[in-house]
């Protein structure tokens, strides 16, 4: 019984690894679309706010 337990536990980990790792991935793309798109509003509020002070 114990054997059979840690073959499905070392499965699990194995995926749960995989499954972790394309997560992590997925969450660096969007991290980075987010902060390119944050950098360019940024930019473009930036422009609107020196125009305003002047």
């Amino acid at each position: 019984m114990s054997k059979t337990l840690t073959k499905l536990q070392h499965k699990l980990h194995t995926f749960l690894g995989k499954a972790v790792k394309s997560h992590n991935k997925i969450n660096d793309t969007i991290n980075e679309v987010y902060y390119n798109n944050f950098r360019s509003l940024y930019r473009i509020d930036d422009k609107r706010s020196k125009r305003d002070n002047h």
